[in-house]
């Protein structure tokens, strides 16, 4: 049991697990590169917020253009029941970089073990294709943020939301069984 977790712990899991390669570790985070279904590279992190709990984050860089999209589709996201500890949400860092997220934390209050870390971040690996095929087809689906804001007010906005949200919301019954 790992009384508290350092960023070179953390390194040393990330290295252990088989599908992540080019694993770096600079003074914050850990970083570290994972092969998609599609065969994408998809760069990850992990990092130490405080002693208490540690985050993986999967960022994917959208256009300005479509920040209100990925905004509804991650919310949506988020009901979904097979999203495993993992919450989406849209952000910007700075005032021309926007992506929409996908992250898990690590809670490691009172010790954990090195093989509890590695489940969780297997988790979230397995979370990367559902979200990426989620976020990428509702993104594309909604269209950019003018195409409904173009409307009278924000009666657009809410009817183009209620037409993607039906349509979610009949696939994801379909997914429940």
């Amino acid at each position: 049991m790992l009384e508290t977790v350092t960023l070179q712990q953390l390194e040393a899991v990330v290295r252990q697990l088989q599908s992540v390669k080019n694993v770096e570790r600079d003074d914050d985070s850990v970083t570290f590169r994972y092969r998609d279904k599609d065969g994408d590279e998809v760069a990850s992190l992990i990092s130490l917020i405080n002693e208490e709990r540690a985050t993986a984050m999967l960022l994917i860089p959208i256009p300005e253009s479509h920040i209100l999209s990925a905004m509804i589709v991650s919310n949506l996201y988020n009901t979904r029941k097979d999203v495993h500890g993992t919450f989406a949400y849209a952000a910007n860092f700075g005032e021309d970089k926007f992506f929409i997220i996908l992250e898990s934390h690590i809670n490691t209050r009172g010790g954990v073990s090195e093989t509890n870390i590695r489940q969780q971040l297997r988790t979230f690996l397995d979370q990367i294709n559902s979200f990426e095929s989620v976020m990428i087809e509702g993104i594309k689906e909604l269209g950019p943020d003018s195409s409904f804001l173009k409307g009278s007010g924000t009666s657009s906005l809410w009817e183009a939301v209620g037409a993607f949200a039906g349509g979610f919301w009949n696939g994801y019954q379909g997914t429940r069984g």
